[in-house]
């Protein structure tokens, strides 16, 4: 290993998948299938890896367990991916070709994640009724942009946040309401209580937690990027430079002062989400099946 391997290697972080033929040890058998800590082009594993035993799919980095992709597409009917960005991530690492995958959106509950009374929420929380509120639901990590977030907040006098996840980077900004994790049944009332729903995350495959807050009927600022553009648009959400907290600033500010804009983004946000309920997207994703059956 030269010198600017072992300090890539240096870099590794604790999440990092490793097959144990680099000089980073992991057990590989305790690691999660998927990490996306890093943008792909970035990955310090990729770049280190000796044996090419490490690949990107469909956005995220994976241990590569089988090279024999030749023999695994004798078989394959169809793919499905989650949005278009990992639609074509897998056309252009071979995994399929155009016709064998078709994009099917992830889905929500809708007993679950669901339209309610906000003052109810709100009293229920003993969150103030006539405050501007934020929601976040994610790890508190740089990918996610919690810290990103918390900065942007800090800037305002009168903008109330809740921050639901778990991490390092721990949010800290004025008007914390709660920050913390809850079970996921419980997340449903606070995005209820909450104005809009803020995720700057820099790469997914497609986030539930942006829809789960749609279904909420919170319009979204997120991330000007691929992985969002299947389910987010300018009927229900602004999309921003997740890197830029000065487009985050104005992007509050914006939705902070247009009470009419959020009515209409939330208006936007719950027409979305009927065509991203789980029966439906069974629905579909049952039919794709069929057809590919009988090609």
């Amino acid at each position: 290993m030269n010198k600017s391997e072992k300090n890539m290697t240096e870099k590794l972080h604790i999440n990092c998948v490793s097959c144990g033929n680099c000089q980073h040890p992991r057990d590989a058998d305790n690691l999660s299938l998927f990490c996306m800590e890093c943008p792909p082009n970035e990955a310090p594993c990729l770049k280190v890896c000796p044996k090419k035993a490490i690949e990107i799919l469909g956005g995220a980095i994976t241990l590569n367990k089988s090279s024999n992709n030749v023999e695994f597409k004798k078989f394959l009917k169809g793919v499905i991916a989650v949005s278009t960005k990992c639609k074509d991530e897998s056309i252009s690492l071979g995994l399929c070709t155009q016709k064998d995958v078709e994009v099917f959106p992830n889905a929500i509950d809708s007993k679950r994640f669901y339209l309610q009374d906000k003052v109810s929420c709100r009293k229920e929380l003993k969150i103030p009724l006539d405050e501007f509120v934020i929601a976040y639901v994610g790890y508190f990590n740089e990918r996610k942009g919690s810290r990103r977030v918390s900065n942007v907040l800090e800037r305002f006098d009168d903008v109330y946040s809740i921050f639901i996840g778990s991490g390092t980077d721990i949010p800290n900004c004025k008007n914390q309401l709660y920050t913390g994790t809850l079970p996921h049944n419980a997340i449903s009332k606070y995005l209820n209580a909450a104005d809009v729903f803020v995720l700057p995350t820099l790469h997914e495959g497609c986030c539930n937690a942006i829809i789960e807050a749609m279904a909420c009927g919170l319009p979204v600022i997120s991330s000007n990027r691929s992985f969002n553009w299947d389910i987010l648009d300018e009927s229900n959400s602004i999309l921003i430079d997740p890197l830029n907290e000065n487009e985050l600033y104005k992007a509050i500010s914006e939705l902070k002062t247009n009470k009419e804009k959020r009515l209409k983004m939330s208006e936007g946000a719950l027409n979305k989400v009927k065509s991203l309920r789980i029966e439906v997207r069974a629905r579909n994703i049952l039919q794709f099946m069929e057809r590919k059956i009988d090609e």
